[in-house]
């Protein structure tokens, strides 16, 4: 059909070009900045610290909780990192050393979880945002048609809550999450998993871990690992950047 308003239709030509111009241009950038991402051919990634910002808000709901309960909570951020990702009873075996009495009664571990987990939902929908250079790269890889995927320990109901809000989520194909798979990290059941269900034999895989569990599990697949962390550094030679976007565009791989 054709515009009874040449004019309008060429501008609107005009701007649409502009547009395509400008994401082209853009991609061009991001590509100048990331080009080690063209020696991988699948991306596994972990998800909460590494592709969003959810370990502030796993930490203040337990912050929460423990006030709701009569206590307060007064590790620093980096002590409950350290706590919560070297060990899976870790939080909790720090909960019952600092406050004994906390689990008596009708209260107990379980119930102060499914709490946190209330307090953390809501927070989902207030906070919820991607680490530093993670929309960068997850638009550079959906435009370079690379293959990439996420491993897990969260829920679907987690996940399905966090790409509702952050919609750059929505381009990453595969997700192999809490429920998908028998043993969490740091056995690599998860990584396992994803390594069978997409890695063709002359592929080249590279995945991000942000915790000492999800390096081990990360470690036990054919992968290259690397850490992307302000907190943790493992003390392997493992390679390490506080975020994606201090990478180096010309990174050496060896």
């Amino acid at each position: 059909m054709r515009s009874s308003n040449p004019g309008a239709l060429a501008q609107l030509k005009f701007q649409f070009l502009k547009c395509v111009r400008y994401i082209r241009k853009k991609l061009d950038r991001n590509s100048c900045s990331m080009q080690w991402v063209d020696r991988f051919s699948l991306f596994l990634f972990d998800f909460d610290g590494i592709l969003v910002n959810t370990e502030p808000l796993h930490f203040q709901a337990y912050r929460e909780i423990c006030a709701l309960w009569g206590r307060e909570l007064l590790w620093t951020f980096e002590e409950y990192c350290q706590r919560a990702h070297f060990s899976s009873q870790g939080v909790k075996a720090g909960l019952n050393n600092e406050y004994p009495d906390l689990f008596k009664g009708k209260r107990s571990w379980e119930l102060l979880y499914q709490e946190k987990k209330r307090i953390y939902r809501r927070l989902l929908h207030e906070r919820a945002e991607l680490m530093p250079g993670a929309a960068l790269l997850l638009s550079l890889l959906e435009a370079k048609n690379i293959q990439r995927c996420v491993v897990t320990n969260s829920s679907l109901e987690d996940v399905r809550i966090l790409c509702s809000f952050l919609p750059c989520l929505e381009t990453i194909p595969h997700w192999f999450t809490r429920e998908k798979y028998n043993l969490p990290k740091p056995h690599p059941d998860g990584y396992i998993t994803a390594i069978h269900a997409l890695k063709k034999p002359y592929d080249r895989a590279i995945g991000f871990e942000d915790t000492f569990r999800g390096l081990q599990a990360l470690r036990q697949v054919p992968c290259r690992p690397v850490v992307i962390s302000s907190y943790f550094k493992p003390a392997e030679a493992i390679s390490h950047f506080d975020s994606f976007e201090s990478i180096p565009a010309n990174w050496e791989i060896e």
